[in-house]
């Protein structure tokens, strides 16, 4: 009897197929390893059917959830092809702790017990076995075996449930992690590592798929709107979503696991440099990487930021004739055509450029009459919001549609920042908690200069303006923004299709962090299109 086990594997790395090759190993039978494009196929033969029931079940248990590799089906063949899998690399790339590292590291009776630099040929680190210090002022404490592993771990996360904040060498780069409190992340930009999913399904709402994607082998971001159960623990905070992630290395792990005995079920971790003397260190060095973060709708899973654990993206050929719309937060947003006939060109350029908020007044005002009135009425109307912006000037290199909205958010009295981006995630966290249906109108315009087309960012500002005359709340008037981009983006998209016979439509970018954005997306667009989100980094990435 002949098995054919089929996956997909979008992710460019020889994780699944180093599993796949290890497990069938351990068994007497007949097997062939074959790869077409993302399809990778393990055949097995034997007469004995209890040892193919046998590398099944143990598949299932050493194969991880991942969000780049799925099994399809399993299914009864004729016969078994020649295997074209002799040898790949098998070099670490920082990957996180696989099922059987990480059994073996939470079994009392194996060597590797609390051993954060336990690795084997599926994940971990090119890390030797090396001493643990933890330096507390000027006291320093050392772990090299097992037992003084958990002791120095004990120890540590004593030093959190106490109110310290560690500077923690990760297998991936120096961070730093604490309680969270008002003192400890008090003007901080943080993240935040749960002990377990349940935690996270606790103080955040938190999709089906986006807990399978939290669970998964790769460990990533995603950013959650807060429960009112997280709002009552940390009163103190003013932002209303949060990246969460469980640990994602050994050392985060077992960190968490002592916390967790301490009653302490997640804790923050940030990048930001925080003035400590408490010190966790080991002596090789290590890389610097960054953790991946995504997005999810459904089975759609989109990477939107790091570098770790997955290769930069491999340009390929791909369909005959599409679209490419990039959305970014840092970099300019394009739509793209291409086809075989004239090659790639700028469909339409969302650029524009402002040089303070007075000259975006200035400009509405010289529009026409109404744009002029409508310019009075506001200042007259929000006399203190326009006195305190009034001077701020942009010094940006490039302009996009995230800094438009940041823009529109001083304009409105949304945000105090004078930095677009930062004044922009006040919109980005008022749609993330809003709760109605729609919003209202935004005006999106396009304004052809020459033969170039680009967004005119007048209409937006200028709708956003007239709805907050009119009283409309703030988390509605976000919501807007956001959404009628969505359906600006949709429309163009049609337009498109009523010229042009194209057989594909990717998009990508990191403005898909806005995750109702994302989704409006996906609705709009998916259901008319063959539609492409990104499974690898953006290319702004590296």
């Amino acid at each position: 009897m002949t098995l054919k086990f089929s996956f997909t594997n979008s992710g460019d790395s020889s994780i699944l197929e180093t599993i796949l090759l290890r497990e069938s190993k351990k068994y007497d039978l007949k097997t062939a390893l074959t790869k077409k494009d993302d399809r990778i196929s393990l055949f097995a033969s034997s007469d004995n059917t209890d040892e193919l029931e046998a590398l099944a079940n143990a598949l299932s248990v050493e194969i991880p959830y991942s969000i780049f590799y799925r099994l399809d089906e399993v299914k009864a063949v004729n016969q078994i092809p020649e295997n074209e899998y002799k040898s790949f690399d098998l070099s670490k790339k920082a990957m996180p702790f696989c099922p059987k590292c990480l059994k073996e590291v939470t079994d009392e009776e194996n060597e590797n017990y609390y051993n954060p630099f336990h690795s084997c040929e599926i994940c971990g680190y090119e890390v030797s076995k090396e001493s643990v210090t933890l330096k507390v002022f000027e006291k320093i404490f050392t772990a090299q075996n097992k037992e003084e592993y958990k002791s120095i771990f004990e120890k540590t996360a004593s030093l959190i449930k106490n109110g310290a904040v560690i500077e923690i060498k990760t297998l991936y780069g120096k961070r730093f992690v604490g309680k969270i409190t008002e003192k400890n992340v008090k003007n901080s930009d943080f993240d935040i590592i749960c002990n377990d999913l349940l935690t996270i399904k606790k103080y955040a709402f938190v999709s089906k798929a986006e807990i399978l994607a939290l669970g998964s082998f790769e460990k990533p971001f995603v950013r959650l709107k807060t429960k009112p159960s997280f709002k009552e623990l940390f009163a103190f905070l003013e932002k209303k979503t949060f990246r969460f992630k469980l640990a994602d290395d050994l050392i985060l792990y077992l960190l968490s696991q002592e916390l967790h005995q301490t009653g302490e079920n997640l804790f923050f971790i940030t990048e930001d440099h925080k003035d400590t003397k408490v010190k966790f260190s080991f002596k090789q060095e290590t890389k610097d990487l960054k953790p991946i973060e995504c997005t999810v709708k459904n089975d759609r899973v989109v990477i939107l930021k790091g570098n770790r654990s997955v290769s930069p993206p491999m340009i390929k050929e791909s369909e005959k004739s599409g679209i490419a719309i990039y959305l970014s937060k840092n970099y300019s947003d394009k739509i793209l055509l291409f086809s075989e006939k004239f090659g790639v060109v700028e469909y339409l350029s969302f650029d524009f450029d402002f040089s303070s908020i007075e000259n975006v007044f200035e400009e509405i005002s010289n529009m026409n009459k109404t744009g002029k009135k409508l310019v009075e009425n506001y200042k007259n109307q929000f006399e203190k919001d326009i006195e305190r912006i009034s001077k701020i000037k942009f010094h940006e290199k490039n302009f996009n549609v995230y800094k438009l909205w940041g823009i529109i958010s001083i304009i409105l009295g949304y945000s105090q920042e004078n930095d677009l981006k930062k004044a922009a995630h006040v919109i980005e966290e008022n749609v993330f908690v809003f709760n109605g249906k729609k919003g209202p109108r935004i005006d999106y315009k396009l304004q052809k200069t020459y033969s170039r087309v680009s967004l005119n960012p007048l209409w937006t500002i200028r709708t956003a303006m007239s709805f907050r005359l009119a009283g409309i709340d703030e988390m509605t008037l976000s919501y807007g923004i956001v959404e009628s981009f969505a359906e600006f983006i949709s429309n163009e998209v049609d337009d498109i299709k009523n010229d042009m016979d194209f057989k594909s439509l990717t998009i990508n970018g990191t403005l898909l962090e806005v995750k109702p954005l994302f989704d409006k997306l996906y609705e709009m667009i998916g259901k008319n299109h063959k539609l492409y989100f990104n499974r690898k980094i953006p290319f702004e990435n590296f």
